[in-house]
């Protein structure tokens, strides 16, 4: 199921073909929700958000809060001591903090970016600095500029990003958090002493990080620790066969093997229904797919000339290959895993892709967000596929007893009802007459054969609508 990430937009005077100022979220915030497999709801900054809030948090999946001006002082219990202070709009300051409290209050997660971490830190009682000159003698060093940053071990932050020393964290910030707030714990400095990140102590995942890492060369070095963990555990490993969306996690991993064994073949799989590497970028509007997880738009601006670069082959699979690749999993391996995750299962069942002649070839299996409520779909597809399921249809005396019937002579054969559907309307039916459809479950055709044939020999016109 797809993810829907709240993403609260801000008032923007610059924007074109409006007559005053428009709401706007920073695209690059979207595509980068985009490429992890959700979608961005923006919300108004607007005091009449204020009464749905809560309503809003709750239907939410996950929280972002990105870069903007500054917050006022005041909120922090100060009075503006810097000419530096810009952008201060008190309905986006209100909006900001309320949902940020909501999602606190709710446990929901939150990823604060920029601004966002410092509206994190006042949310829960922290103060800021006004302005970086005041603190430090390189204020420069912080505004558009990259700066190493140091991670702490253990942290949600380096969790996710694979590393300790991300080194190159994109600042764009005259302020900071001064006093941090006594439910957040410091895990990140830049080497001028200035708080980078923090983490909620007891929430279960409240992250909030000073730099921008929307589109970070990190996040893909990160994704890139599995292609040596293949390394380590497959000795003969050949090739590698690797979910494409983003494609974060297909050019991390194609870097990481071909630098230490060039030979290993990298292959990236998309749907087909939604493949930008393969066909460019596709159209607005929605993609229904049961591999939502990758259906990516837009290659992303960093990882598409690597992948270009580091990827062997890039192939393309349909739906009904995935639906398959899906159950075979449940069925042989007892993994629920995502159509976006099985793409690559669904190239080897297919043909896209064929095994190595020589060697281990591996499939990555990237995800296990499966919609409950697809799954007996799943298994309906399947078992009629697989000649396990019949459907027949017949006519019956319209009187008591004459279903039950033919639902013995079923039994008898060892068939297993799955459901009986009466049809009374649309076929010329005696006056003491009705039809039924009956789906019953099946060992194979030959079983099925035999069902319809001992129905017939008791006098049953049967015909079989699917299942032979």
């Amino acid at each position: 199921m797809t993810p829907f990430i709240l993403l609260p937009g801000r008032l923007s005077p610059e924007a074109k073909g409006v007559r005053e100022a428009a709401i706007a979220s920073g695209r690059r915030y979207s595509e980068a929700i985009a490429r992890s497999g959700g979608v961005a709801l923006t919300v108004p900054p607007l005091e009449s958000t204020l009464a749905h809030v809560d309503s809003l948090v709750e239907r939410a999946d996950a929280v972002l809060l990105h870069g903007g001006g500054d917050l006022d002082p005041t909120l922090y219990g100060q009075t503006q001591s810097s000419d530096a202070i810009y952008g201060i709009v008190a309905e986006h300051d209100a909006v900001e903090l309320a949902i940020v409290r909501a999602a606190i209050a709710m446990d929901k997660p939150v990823l604060a970016i920029c601004r966002g971490i410092q509206v994190l830190n006042v949310s829960l009682g922290g103060t800021l600095h006004q302005n970086l000159i005041d603190t430090i003698a390189d204020s420069d060093s912080h505004w558009d500029t990259y700066h190493p940053v140091e991670v702490n071990a253990g942290s949600r932050v380096a969790e996710a990003m694979g590393t300790l020393r991300p080194a190159g964290g994109h600042s764009y910030h005259h302020q900071s958090i001064d006093r941090v707030a006594s439910d957040l714990q410091v895990v990140a400095h830049s080497i001028d002493g200035v708080i980078e990140a923090v983490e909620h102590r007891t929430a279960k995942w409240i992250v909030g990080v000073q730099w921008h890492p929307e589109d970070d060369v990190d996040v893909v070095a990160g994704q890139g620790t599995l292609g040596l963990e293949l390394l380590e555990d497959i000795e003969d490993l050949a090739q590698v066969i690797v979910p494409l969306g983003g494609g974060g996690l297909l050019s991390g991993v194609a870097i990481a093997l071909k630098l230490q064994k060039p030979s290993i073949r990298i292959i990236g799989v998309q749907i087909s229904s939604c493949a930008p590497y393969i066909y460019g970028e596709i159209a607005p509007g929605p993609v229904p797919t049961l591999a939502d997880g990758i259906a990516v738009k837009k290659p992303g601006i960093i990882t598409r000339p690597l992948v270009d670069k580091w990827v062997d082959e890039i192939v393309a699979v349909d739906e009904s290959s995935v639906a398959d690749a899906m159950m075979l999993l449940m069925e042989h391996s007892r993994l629920f895993v995502e159509g976006g995750g099985a793409v690559g299962v669904s190239a080897l069942l297919s043909g896209r892709v064929t095994p190595a002649q020589t060697g281990t070839t591996c499939v990555v299996l990237s995800g296990g967000n499966v919609d409950l409520g697809l799954i007996p779909n799943l298994i309906r597809r399947h078992e009629t596929k697989a000649g396990r399921r019949l459907i027949v249809f017949t006519r019956l005396p319209d009187r008591p007893g004459g279903l039950a019937r033919l639902l013995t002579i079923f039994a008898n054969m060892d068939a297993n009802l799955i459901e009986v559907q009466h049809v009374r309307e649309g076929l010329d039916f005696a006056v003491r007459e009705t039809g039924v459809q009956i789906t019953v479950e099946v060992r194979g055709s030959e079983h099925a054969d035999l069902i319809l044939n001992a129905a017939k020999a008791e006098g049953y016109e049967i015909a079989a609508i699917t299942g032979r």
